[in-house]
Parts: structure tokens; C-alpha cells; sequence
């Protein structure tokens, strides 16, 4: 009996809508043994890692505006030129003024850093890594289903492939032998083929189950590739905004320390 040489096209390589456009993720991240799934994944994660950096600069940067602001407002505190009059007393009241002034400047970019930065951008990471994760459990099974599939049809190849050696072997015996061991052969060597035409049917079936397994990881992937773009496109986003809204809130301090000055 022959072996018959059908496997299941299991690799996730790339269709002809692939050609639609480079810049989109669902055309880029496939590749042989799952390259490109990793390759986004990896990609996410340090995307998570960049946003949390981000968080904890602000976060740092409140901190200090905040310290910074309770040093000054205690200094203004204290009693410079109190028995003094005049022109040098008024003086250093303006000093005095100067520091009070500062130090409300500093202590409200500290709360803003806080509600409008930090606070803000630790819900938008909150809000990615759920939908992220979702997408993310779909397509792990979806993946985790194709793998074992694939071992299972290897599995069964193999299975098919011993019991065609093994008929081939028994057939090779059949001229050196006469009689009840001739018959006795013939009813092993039928029993055999029973068992390799059952092996057989089971290796087409698995490989139907892996072709289906294989479609459907390359749907889930798809989808999720859309949905990761949409993320990267977002975050890429809403990091330019936060970092804006952080420079020019620096800047605003900047000019108010130089009008009080």
C-alpha cells in the first residue's frame, strides 16, 4: 500500500489580500513558526512598558513640583525684616510675596501633573490592557488549538506510515513461505491492512480538524491584528497629547516664576 502524501497546510502564510497595503498590521506580522505573532506581542508589551514609564515621570515630576512647593511656602513662612521699615521692609515683603506666589505657582502644576497626566494616563492604560488581553486569550487558544492539532496529524502520519513498513515487510515474506504459515500470513498481512486503512481515515480526518484549526487561528489573528493597530495607533496618540499637555504646563510655570521674579 502506498502512502498517500497529504498534509495539512498549517503554516500561517499570508493570502493575496495580503498585497492590499504594507502598513497595516494584519498584512505584516505572520511568518513561519508564528514570527510575527511574537514579534507583535513583544511589541505590545513594550508599548505597556513605554505608557508606564511615561506614568511614572509624571508621577516623579508631581512629587518634586510638590516638595518643592511646600519648601518655599515655607520660607515665605518665615519672619525676614520684621523690624525693619521703609523702603527695605516693603522690600522684603515683595521677597516674601515672591516665594508665597511661587510656591502656589509650583503646588497647582503639581496637582495638574497628577488629575490631567497621571491620573488620566494610568486609566487609558488600564482601559488598553483589558481590551488587549481579551484579544489576547482568543487568539492564545486559538494558537494553543492549532499547535496541538498539528502534533496529533503528525502524530497520526506517523502511525499510518508503520503500518504501511510493516505490510511491506510481510509481503516480502510471502515467497519463502508455504502452507498454514502462507495462510497464516495472508489473514496478518489482511489484519494489517485493516489497521493501516483505519490509521489512514484517521490521519485524513485530523488533517481536516488541523486545516479547520489553521483557518480559524489565521481569522483570529487577523482580528486581533486590527484591533492591536487600533491600540498602537491610539497610544502613539494619546502619548503625543499627554506630552504636550506636560510641556506646555511646564512652560506656563516657567513664565509665571518669571513675571513674579
Amino acid at each position: 500500500m502506498e502512502i498517500q502524501n497529504i498534509t495539512p497546510n498549517i503554516s500561517s502564510s499570508l493570502t493575496d489580500s495580503a498585497l492590499e497595503g504594507p502598513e497595516i498590521f494584519s498584512n505584516s506580522f505572520w511568518g513561519k513558526d508564528e514570527a510575527g505573532y511574537e514579534a507583535l506581542t513583544s511589541r505590545l508589551r513594550q508599548a505597556k512598558q513605554t505608557c508606564e514609564d511615561v506614568r511614572n515621570m509624571f508621577h516623579e515630576r508631581a512629587l518634586i513640583e510638590e516638595e518643592y512647593a511646600k519648601k518655599l511656602m515655607r520660607i515665605s513662612k518665615l519672619p525676614i525684616g520684621k523690624d525693619e521699615s521703609g523702603t527695605l521692609r516693603d522690600a522684603m515683603e515683595v521677597c516674601r510675596k515672591e516665594l508665597e506666589e511661587t510656591a502656589k505657582e509650583h503646588i497647582t502644576l503639581s496637582q495638574k501633573i497628577r488629575t490631567d497626566l497621571e491620573q488620566e494616563l494610568t486609566h487609558f492604560i488600564t482601559r488598553q490592557k483589558e481590551i488587549r488581553k481579551l484579544q489576547q486569550a482568543i487568539v492564545e487558544k486559538s494558537l494553543r488549538n492549532k499547535k496541538e492539532q498539528a502534533i496529533l496529524v503528525q502524530r497520526a502520519k506517523e502511525k499510518y506510515e508503520a503500518e504501511c513498513i510493516k505490510i511491506q515487510g510481510l509481503l516480502a515474506g510471502k515467497n519463502s513461505i508455504m502452507g498454514k504459515d502462507l495462510e497464516k500470513l495472508n489473514l496478518k498481512i489482511e489484519k494489517t491492512q485493516m489497521a493501516a486503512k483505519a490509521a489512514d481515515q484517521e490521519y485524513m480526518q485530523l488533517v481536516k480538524y488541523a486545516q479547520d484549526t489553521t483557518q480559524k487561528w489565521n481569522y483570529d489573528w487577523r482580528i486581533a491584528c486590527d484591533k492591536f493597530q487600533d491600540l498602537e495607533e491610539e497610544r502613539i496618540d494619546s502619548l503625543k497629547t499627554y506630552l504636550w499637555t506636560y510641556a506646555n504646563l511646564i512652560s506656563t510655570v516657567c513664565v509665571a516664576d518669571d513675571e513674579v521674579s
